[in-house]
């Protein structure tokens, strides 16, 4: 079986409903991963798919005191960015913010993934993301 992960859907975008027939064409199964709020708008995309399943990625504080975050914090490739983009200025602290708000989005997708087992070892999975979406970048699994 095939399995495709898009986040962060939009599923009322332009782009996920342009490209909807071709996904359902060579997927089985389509998990969208949605950002806070968009999951009312989306009724209508997902009443009338049954493969489809919507999950809404829930940001909030707490997550700053998980491990895994910290765990994701202290990686590599994070501190790369911070140390590139993040100075002592507004920009740069802005910039900051930016990343750590990504980083919580990144935990909670990943939560999410792990506690609905939305990764099957037995099917092929393919992690899709509109735009270079940071939550795709990050290993999930």
């Amino acid at each position: 079986m095939n399995d495709i992960i898009i986040f962060p859907g939009d599923s009322e975008g332009v782009f996920f409903q342009n490209e909807l027939p071709f996904i359902k064409k060579y997927f089985d199964n389509i998990f969208v991963l949605s950002y806070p709020h968009s999951k009312d708008k989306t009724r209508n995309v997902f009443d009338k798919n049954n493969n489809i399943s919507e999950y809404e990625v829930n940001i909030n504080l707490g997550l700053l005191f998980t491990k895994m975050f910290w765990k994701w914090l202290v990686n590599d490739n994070t501190q790369n960015e911070i140390k590139k983009h993040c100075t002592f200025s507004i920009k740069g602290i802005k910039k900051f913010f930016y990343i750590v708000w990504y980083g919580l989005f990144y935990v909670s997708a990943q939560k999410i993934i792990r506690r609905n087992s939305l990764i099957n070892k037995k099917h092929t999975v393919t992690l899709y993301s509109f735009w270079l979406s940071r939550g795709g970048m990050q290993r999930l699994y």
